[in-house]
């Protein structure tokens, strides 16, 4: 379902690129265009979070990096304590995230697979919005000298103006 808003983002992004005849309404359908690409690209890296059995939860605990403590919460009576949240910081592989099999070979734990995200969506995300912007300032200078020199950013009127 989020995949198929994405996909309806990008098709009113298409439509008001395509259909309108303001220049600015053009560019606003290209920029709503680039971020159902990003959207998408940010659902695809997702990951549900996921139910670990209490060993795992010990297991994850142990690694200093990878689980945080909770900040000191206040109850209503003044009572303080400490509750464990997620991990504060983004997991690190550590020795105890790599098995050796019985050929030999070194492989990462499913528990670290479980509880971190792929970072190949979020850099091709980042990349994407810096050459959006760039694009958007483009596509605004081109905007900004149309109508200096035609006094309109109405596309038609353009065109039967330039004669």
């Amino acid at each position: 379902m989020p995949y198929a808003l994405c996909f309806l983002l990008f098709m009113i992004g298409l439509y008001c690129a395509v259909v309108k005849k303001n220049m600015v309404k053009i560019v606003i359908g290209i920029m709503v265009m680039e971020y159902a690409v990003n959207l998408f690209l940010i659902m695809l890296g997702y990951q549900a979070p996921v139910q670990l059995t209490k060993s795992e939860k010990q297991l994850l605990s142990t690694t200093p990096i990878a689980a945080g403590q909770g900040p000191v919460v206040s109850d209503e009576t003044g009572q303080t304590e400490e509750k464990l949240s997620v991990p504060s910081v983004a997991p690190i592989l550590s020795r105890e995230d790599l098995i050796e099999d019985e050929n030999g070979q070194v492989k990462i734990s499913q528990l670290f697979r479980m509880t971190t995200v792929d970072p190949l969506p979020q850099a091709l995300v980042l990349t994407a919005i810096v050459i959006s912007l760039g694009s958007l300032a483009l596509m605004i200078s081109i905007c900004i000298r149309t109508y200096e020199k035609y006094g309109t950013f109405d596309i038609t009127e353009i065109r039967r103006l330039k004669g």
